[in-house]
């Protein structure tokens, strides 16, 4: 009997199948065309632990059959998820978008996705940027418990009194060890918020670049304060977005400080809100259905090197020519001292980053289109971008070995860059929490601790 066939008798209601209108919606809900397109044997949604832990005990017995754990769905390649403050429990199938308005009822929220689609769990289990993570770290380091099924079914508590070894690793180091049903949040009080997007045309796109620099050099002044610069390319046009927050309800200082409050724009959202709004506003500017490739590098934060990546970016998309439906974005962050010092808090996360002084240059383009044919051409856009500023970087010294999860591609090889001290570490946690394997050899979606992605 199969693993679907037994989870279908033993726990009705629970397992869907291919042409029942619940597999249907469930299979089109994801972010990328690519892991649409896929389509498992069966979906399988348990409602509470004890069904998940069963599920997890008969899929070991079932060896020669895949699984993929989904959260929110939204990561980009085939694969990866289809086959004084409070604590705060959010359950792992959440999105953030639902967090927020929760806990807005009682003006609280989490350092959670700043994208309301995104899934609480992936997004936590690599790392997970927020709008608070210029006071407090990432979202990982934010987590005080996790409530985790095993590889043998058993159910426990992750944490620094409790199993402290795999808390540390599931703060950074993804799938690999167990599955997370319950994250225990610290809550931050909260009403208002203020942030944004200004846009603006290509004639200022150098002038955003040294803005972009100079919100990340003076971000630990500003610790409230959080940017996405954004670089589009769209309809044979390209255009620049500065998305500015301030978890205060008044403008960031930083938007007159750095000059930025006299560039012209074309369109403005900046505004006292709702951290929900704010999520909702980035989940409509990200629609599902298309085919999508993220890719991600970190450097040195340099003024020259912003602008080498700015000046790549163009030629690259350039050269792609017209696609159906191609809008590609190169997106810009950074990690001053104010971010990566919270990494090494309660234990520490598993980033190789962390507690490092000098700030750093997350970069992330983001290309979606339509055609499944041009994903080569896509695909080798990316891949010339990379050679290229890696090149660039290098030479000057500014190349950092580091690869944020939430952003990699399925042709990067995340872990390989969390060196070997740390990776020694997750291997040893691994083989603690599941010597045989079963999430390095049934969940092969996502990275795994052997190299790049299994599919």
């Amino acid at each position: 009997m199969s693993l679907c066939q037994s989870l279908a008798i033993i726990h009705p209601n629970t397992v869907t199948w291919p042409g029942d209108d619940e597999f249907v919606a469930e299979k089109e809900d994801y972010f990328s065309r690519q892991q649409s397109d896929l389509c498992p044997i069966c979906s399988y949604r348990p409602f509470n632990e004890t069904q998940l832990s069963y599920a997890v005990t008969c899929a070991r017995e079932h060896p020669l059959c895949p699984i993929a754990i989904k959260s929110g769905g939204h990561a980009s390649f085939a694969g990866a998820s289809n086959t004084a403050k409070g604590i705060v429990q959010v359950g792992a199938g959440n999105r953030w978008s639902n967090v927020y308005k929760e806990l807005e009822k009682v003006n609280l929220t989490v350092a959670g996705g700043r994208t309301g689609s995104l899934g609480v769990g992936g997004f936590t289990l690599g790392g997970g940027i927020s709008y608070f993570s210029g006071l407090y770290g990432l979202a990982c380091d934010n987590v005080g418990n996790y409530r985790v099924v095993l590889a043998n079914g058993s159910l426990v508590d992750a944490n620094l009194e409790t199993h402290p070894d795999l808390y540390w690793a599931l703060r950074g180091g993804g799938s690999n060890f167990a599955i997370v049903t319950r994250f225990d949040m610290c809550g931050i009080p909260l009403t208002y918020m203020w942030g944004g997007l200004r846009n603006y045309t290509k004639e200022w796109i150098s002038t955003i670049v040294n803005i972009y620099v100079e919100l990340g050099l003076r971000s630990p002044s500003e610790p409230s304060t959080s940017q996405i610069t954004t670089l589009f390319y769209r309809d044979d046009e390209y255009t620049a977005t500065v998305h500015l927050t301030n978890t205060n309800s008044e403008p960031s200082p930083l938007l007159v400080d750095t000059g930025l409050a006299k560039v012209p724009y074309t369109s403005d959202t900046y505004a006292v809100t709702r951290h929900s709004q704010l999520a909702q506003d980035l989940t409509d500017g990200q629609p599902d259905g298309l085919r999508q490739t993220y890719w991600t590098a970190t450097y040195l934060l340099d003024r020259a090197l912003a602008h080498f990546i700015h000046q790549v970016f163009e030629e690259e998309t350039t050269a792609l020519g017209p696609l159906d439906g191609l809008e590609a974005r190169c997106i810009m962050q950074t990690f001053a001292k104010n971010i990566l010092r919270p990494m090494t808090s309660n234990g520490g996360n598993a980033l190789p980053i962390a507690g490092g002084n000098q700030p750093v240059m997350i970069l992330n383009p983001a290309f979606r289109w339509q055609q499944a044919s041009d994903d080569l051409k896509v695909m080798q856009a990316n891949q010339n971008l990379f050679v290229r500023v890696k090149h660039y970087a290098r030479e000057r010294g500014l190349d950092v070995e580091f690869l944020y999860m939430p952003y990699a591609s399925g042709f990067q090889n995340v872990f390989a860059t969390y060196g070997q001290r740390n990776l020694d570490r997750l291997r040893e946690v691994s083989r603690t929490y599941d010597p045989d394997g079963f999430f390095q050899r049934q969940t092969p979606g996502y990275f795994k601790l052997n190299g790049r992605v299994g599919f």
